[in-house]
């Protein structure tokens, strides 16, 4: 993951040989990753109220564009409580329009199952 390399360099020869893990196949590597995510996503959707803020931040660097959403909920020890529910890259500053950006947000709040949230997003 730090180095951003791809799913399928689980079967690089080279990547194998410097790796002290067990070869695995793509396939695999995917399937736990799935595996992983609904499990992360079950647990964060039990975490977070019904009644949410969200916050939206957007910054560039070094010519890549990213976009962070979090959503904002009170909690009983702190004011507020920030938790980043998706984070994504546009790869050029073309794609950074309302549509992709409503887009992005319906389709994370989708993930997290905050369909409450997604029937009254447009009450505001």
């Amino acid at each position: 993951i730090s180095t951003n390399q791809s799913f399928n360099s689980c079967e690089d020869p080279e990547m194998i040989l410097f790796s002290k893990l067990e070869p695995i196949s793509t396939e695999t590597l995917v399937k736990y990753m799935e595996e992983l995510f609904r499990y992360i996503r079950e647990k964060v959707s039990l975490l977070i109220p019904e009644k949410i803020g969200l916050a939206f931040d957007c910054w560039s660097c070094a010519g890549n564009h990213f976009v962070g959403l979090f959503c904002v909920y009170p909690d009983d020890v702190t004011i507020r409580k920030y938790s980043l529910l998706r984070m994504h890259t546009l790869p050029e500053v073309t794609n950074q329009n309302s549509q992709n950006h409503h887009d992005f947000i319906v389709e994370t709040l989708g993930y997290f199952l905050f369909i409450s949230l997604l029937l009254n997003i447009y009450e505001y």
